[in-house]
């Protein structure tokens, strides 16, 4: 519109057929067209489709909307002079890439939020892990310290074939070296670490765990997606179990094979429902400290062509997940 008015033509009337025959204009208009889609396309934050709350969205919609009324106004008004016209649109142009700006703003920061509380959960996880780890290897220390008494103790009762006292003797060696907390151990830190810590909480309010781990040591998984993931799965089936008062329990079985992890979660729940849309949601109240949202983990499982399926009856939650992973 700038340019249509300032290439010769200057009764223009978006309501009507108008004749515009300003061939330099128009190959300007596309040239300048291409140089603002450039400069939107440069904000990256946009690009990378960010969620952002449907209020921000209202928000964001409105000001565009806004500003084209106001410009049809303004080309309805009979008799304003060209360089009223010319401020008018300029300044709804300006409005509307500081919209832009706004949008890359509020997905950044809430792009940065979101990993600020990925690394404070994944803080606590890998607190928790170390401080099993170094339970275990205070455990080996003593047993190695005392390796000579131990053995020397073995030795006797062997010697006077008291086979009750040896193997009462050897029950307690034993049960040094087992780590009752340290359920999951199979060199995958990051699982290792979420896993560790959630059956520190499922201990504490007495709920019964049976895992079943098959995982390699490295996956090629960043440790921001499986914090979203599988963080978020436990703490949706320890908050359903919490509400229990009997028959509290959670199995977990990870598997890695030919590419693909296959993650299920099996436990019991009140069978209550909570859905939004049609889509189940988490029933956490503080979803900052308490995941991200199943929304998240569907978003995450995208990037690895991932699928994720609920089923559940009166008293049981299944929940099964499949990604494929290099």
């Amino acid at each position: 519109m700038i340019i249509v008015l300032y290439t010769g033509y200057f009764k223009l009337d978006l309501l009507i057929r108008n004749d515009y025959e300003s061939i330099l204009g128009i190959i300007i208009i596309r040239i300048v067209s291409y140089f603002i889609v450039l400069i939107i396309g440069s904000y990256k934050n946009i690009r990378q489709g960010d969620i952002v709350p449907n209020t921000y969205w209202l928000c964001i919609l409105i000001i565009p909307i806004g500003t084209l009324y106001l410009l049809i106004t303004t080309f309805m008004v009979r008799g304003l002079a060209s360089v009223t016209i010319f401020m008018s649109i300029a300044f709804v142009l300006l409005i509307n890439f500081a919209t832009f700006y706004l949008y890359d703003e509020i997905s950044r920061i809430l792009s940065e939020e979101k990993d600020k509380i990925l690394m404070q959960q994944q803080n606590k996880y890998y607190e928790k892990q170390l401080e099993l780890m170094r339970e275990s290897l205070k455990s080996i220390k003593t047993i190695k310290h005392d390796l000579k008494n131990h053995m020397t103790s073995l030795y006797v009762l062997v010697e006077e074939d008291k086979k009750e006292e040896l193997l009462e003797y050897l029950s307690g060696v034993i049960e040094v070296f087992n780590n009752k907390e340290g359920l999951a151990s199979t060199g995958n830190t990051v699982i290792d670490s979420i896993i560790n810590f959630k059956l520190q909480e499922a201990e504490k309010e007495k709920i019964a765990v049976n895992i079943d781990l098959n995982i390699p040591k490295e996956l090629k998984i960043p440790s921001f997606d499986i914090t979203i993931i599988l963080g978020n799965l436990l703490d949706n089936a320890l908050n359903a179990v919490k509400k229990l008062e009997k028959n509290r329990y959670i199995d977990i079985k990870i598997k890695y094979t030919k590419g693909r992890l296959i993650l299920k979660i099996d436990n019991s729940f009140d069978g209550t429902i909570i859905k939004e849309k049609g889509k189940i949601i988490t029933s956490h109240r503080d979803k900052n400290n308490h995941g991200l949202g199943l929304e998240s983990v569907k978003t995450v499982l995208e990037k690895y062509n991932g699928v994720i399926e609920f089923k559940y009856d009166s008293n049981k939650f299944h929940t099964a997940l499949l990604m494929f992973v290099e």
